[in-house]
């Protein structure tokens, strides 16, 4: 090869790159404006099919990865949709628009840490808490995070303070996490600033069973039955527990027995009142 030919070469090379370049960034522009009209015209599958060629060609591209999710997701496949959704938020963190995307994929999937992280981030990025409240009660308790629901539920009663739902999850909540103390504090709140609502009685009363103190929930139950006959079973069955758990007193567990009965018919096959008659049926006969 001569002095000159190699020159002539060099000066090719850089040209060669340079409309190797121009060609690849055209078919990009072409693959992704094809894809967008799909995806204008409702085909998302046609629209996917250009963007996953264009993400061929620039892989870190924001709009193609965000629309590629969102095909997907417009689809139900929304486990293709998180992924493509998720590449485009460890490129673009904090991005409002993906963050919603990804929210609802996740929820879809029940990918409860991804959900999670969308919501926290999307708080991050100027959205109120209180808009979000009830979707992270929601989201930990799918998680098993008493912890970090009684959390978000303390936020519920300190920002919406005359909503009496918080006050009543939040009790819940408390018991779970075995914070019964503050459980009772709550709930006695909720009696002072709201009255003696029966649901908030028969919260207390619960909290009462639990405490061991027997006498005084029974006391409030049959109080409730008398008072909200449109609930009465539930209360006959709360009243029917509490009297079981007073297994020395053989009038009590035939009054329990006796309540069982009743109201077997009318209860759900969950709290298991079959059971419950069985037990008490025994202990009868000792």
């Amino acid at each position: 090869m001569t002095k000159q030919t190699y020159t002539q070469l060099l000066l090719l090379l850089p040209l060669l790159l340079i409309l190797s370049c121009s060609r690849g960034s055209q078919s990009f522009d072409k693959l992704k404006a094809q894809g967008q009209k799909a995806f204008v015209a409702s085909d998302y599958k046609e629209a996917r099919e250009y963007f996953i060629k264009a993400l061929a060609i620039k892989p870190s591209d924001r709009d193609v990865l965000y629309l590629t999710g969102l095909c997907y997701k417009r689809d139900y496949v929304y486990d293709s949709a998180l992924s493509y959704l998720r590449r485009a938020d460890l490129l673009y963190p904090g991005d409002k628009e993906i963050n919603m995307e990804i929210y609802e994929a996740a929820v879809a999937t029940k990918s409860w840490e991804f959900a999670a992280r969308a919501v926290n981030s999307l708080i991050a990025a100027g959205e109120p808490l209180d808009k979000y409240l009830d979707v992270l009660v929601r989201i930990n308790l799918e998680m098993d995070e008493p912890l970090q629901v009684a959390y978000y539920l303390r936020k519920g009663v300190a920002l919406k303070p005359d909503d009496p739902t918080y006050y009543l999850q939040l009790t819940n909540a408390l018991v779970t996490c075995e914070s019964l103390s503050a459980a009772v504090e709550v709930a006695d709140e909720a009696i002072k600033r709201f009255g003696p609502k029966n649901e908030f009685i028969a919260n207390r009363a619960n909290l009462s069973a639990y405490q061991g103190d027997y006498a005084t929930a029974e006391k409030q139950f049959r109080s409730l039955i008398v008072s909200d006959t449109s609930r009465a079973t539930d209360y006959k069955l709360n009243l029917a527990n509490v009297l079981s758990m007073q297994s020395k007193d053989k009038a009590k567990i035939r009054e329990a027995l006796d309540l069982y009965r009743e109201i077997r018919p009318k209860v759900d096959s969950r709290y298991k009142v079959d059971s419950l008659i069985g037990v008490l049926e025994e202990q009868l006969k000792k």
